[in-house]
């Protein structure tokens, strides 16, 4: 990877440039805002061999945006739905003999159509029954404080949901 560690964990204008460089690898949509987390400088131990380790540096560069979807066949629901993606990408520290750090690891989130067939099927169980609520959610919250509650806005007829990681314990939501 062309590109100076140091520079990218130190800067925000270095790591933002660096992103907007590399939006095909980190599978940023064209036009798409995104927003980087804090960078990490780590150090990790691998094995080398018997009883030998060597203590390595990563840098680990992640980053989201929100992408719309469809909300299908959801009555009472906006049109489309705000969905958060991201990318995870760590770098190793020593550079190959043409200058550029390994990609050690690059993950990002499944866009499949099957995944958005569950996030549409999850968003549809939940306004059929009655968890998610639209509106203020301190409100919301205040009403039914215990209760397993996903709480949405709607802005320009997409709605964003706040409050769905409460959820993973109900077995109806979680992916088999």
């Amino acid at each position: 990877m062309d590109v100076n560690l140091d520079d990218i964990v130190e800067s925000e204008w270095a790591a933002y440039a660096f992103a907007e460089r590399k939006r095909d690898l980190l599978k940023i949509p064209d036009g798409a805002p995104f927003r980087l987390f804090p960078r990490r400088d780590v150090k990790r131990r691998y094995f080398t061999g018997p009883h030998e380790y060597e203590d390595r540096r990563e840098v680990v560069f992640q980053l989201t945006w929100e992408q719309p979807e469809e909300n299908q066949g959801i009555a009472g629901v906006a049109a489309r739905r705000g969905v958060f993606h991201g990318t995870t990408l760590v770098l190793g520290e020593k550079p190959n003999t043409r200058g550029q750090y390994p990609v050690l690891s690059c993950l990002t989130t499944d866009r499949s159509d099957k995944q958005k067939e569950l996030r549409n099927e999850a968003v549809r169980k939940l306004a059929e029954s009655g968890q998610l609520e639209i509106g203020n959610r301190q409100a919301s919250f205040m009403s039914r404080p215990l209760a397993p509650r996903v709480f949405g806005r709607v802005t320009d007829d997409t709605l964003r949901l706040r409050g769905t990681a409460r959820l993973l314990q109900l077995t109806e939501f979680r992916n088999a």
